[in-house]
């Protein structure tokens, strides 16, 4: 089972890479199904198809804002996820996607966001010229074989009426 806890103001983009037989999925979801097994697996193989549904070697979803999503599956091998980030608030100036892998167990992913300083450049004559704001997003697990390929790497462009609380707290 894969749960996802979203807990920034981001349309989160994920995607799943392995081999990975879902069982109870969202609505909303695309699949690309895995090549077919080896002839010596393929009788068992197909049991499992009629019992569980096939394997599929991508699955893409998107998450909202400040929810969480789960997914009931079982996977061969580890199992890769990639995560983006959409926002129609947000002007990227920089933005590259986190790339993490587990062992396909049980995972409880919780993503939140920090925004950093925005580094501030004084000059002797004529006004501070402000540069981008890093937007720190943390990925939290509980299970001991998560770990992190790539960080994603986002920041936002300065903008005067910049609210740091806008990423880090749920709006009423």
């Amino acid at each position: 089972m894969l749960r996802l806890i979203n807990e920034t103001p981001f349309e989160t983009n994920i995607t799943l890479h392995g081999r990975i037989r879902l069982k109870v999925h969202p609505q909303h979801i695309t699949k690309q199904l895995d090549q077919s097994p080896p002839i010596r697996e393929y009788c068992t193989e197909w049991f499992k198809i009629i019992k569980n549904g096939p394997l599929y070697q991508q699955v893409d979803y998107c998450i909202d804002p400040w929810t969480s999503y789960e997914i009931l599956m079982e996977g061969k091998g580890t199992t890769s996820l990639t995560m983006g980030f959409n926002d129609v608030r947000t002007s990227w100036t920089r933005h590259t996607p986190g790339v993490y892998e587990w062992d396909s167990n049980f995972n409880e992913v919780t993503i939140t966001c920090q925004p950093g300083k925005t580094k501030i450049t004084r000059q002797r004559r004529g006004p501070a010229i402000f540069g981008d704001t890093p937007l720190h997003i943390v990925t939290k697990s509980d299970n001991t074989t998560w770990k992190v390929v790539d960080e994603p790497i986002t920041t936002v462009q300065y903008s005067p009426n910049f609210d740091e609380n806008y990423y880090k707290e749920e709006r009423r």
